[in-house]
């Protein structure tokens, strides 16, 4: 599950365009687009998303402004008023189900952040704040798919949604999902062929701290 992560400052703004151009595809100039960096991320924000996009002939890495979450128009069958957001998918049925299995197959993007958060209870029984990140790392980046919607007479907006997987030995006494957490030599794999690889994330490590 990830229902919150953290936008990245300005300033971190730089390690994650140097991550990027240790990828065979870079470009970065992409991440210059009008979205929320800083702060705490919600479900219906505006962020930049990588993607893979044609410069020339190249192939490169590109940002594009997103709103997180499927908008869902109907719920057990009722037509929704406002439709609702679905925020994640799970990495081992999207590519069978109707809802998720286009987008898996042909636009898979990356979401760029300073971590996520999930909540844990102490032992009085108080709700405590955790922020996960990649082990030594500032920059966390998570697997996700995305479609374009227009809906209620708003323009068109691409919307995306992050992939979860089965919780690790790093997160699974908070929670039983985490995030498809990429490292930064994985960009090509997610955006080519073994994109379905990366799934299993049992052996990746991640910190943790109360925020």
């Amino acid at each position: 599950m990830c229902g919150r992560f953290t936008g990245f400052s300005i300033d971190d703004t730089r390690d994650i365009i140097s991550v990027i151009k240790s990828s065979d595809m870079a470009n970065s100039e992409g991440l210059a687009v009008d979205a929320k960096f800083e702060g705490e991320v919600f479900p219906s924000d505006i962020v930049p998303v990588l993607v893979p996009s044609k410069q020339g002939e190249e192939e490169v890495i590109s940002a594009k402004a997103m709103k997180w979450g499927y908008p869902l128009f109907a719920n057990h069958g009722k037509i929704l008023a406002k439709p609702r957001l679905v925020i994640n998918a799970k990495a081992e049925t999207a590519a069978s189900l109707q809802m998720w299995r286009e987008s898996v197959a042909t636009r898979r993007c990356i979401v760029p952040s300073n971590g996520f958060y999930e909540w844990q209870k102490n032992r009085g029984g108080k709700r405590i704040k955790l922020l996960f990140n990649t082990s030594g790392k500032k920059a966390l980046f998570m697997a996700a798919i995305y479609k374009e919607f227009a809906y209620n007479g708003c323009p068109k907006i691409a919307h995306f949604s992050i992939l979860t997987t089965e919780a690790n030995e790093s997160i699974c006494h908070v929670h039983n999902r985490m995030p498809v957490v990429l490292l930064p030599g994985e960009f090509d794999d997610w955006f080519g062929d073994n994109w379905a690889d990366l799934f299993d994330r049992s052996l990746l490590e991640l910190d943790n701290a109360a925020v």
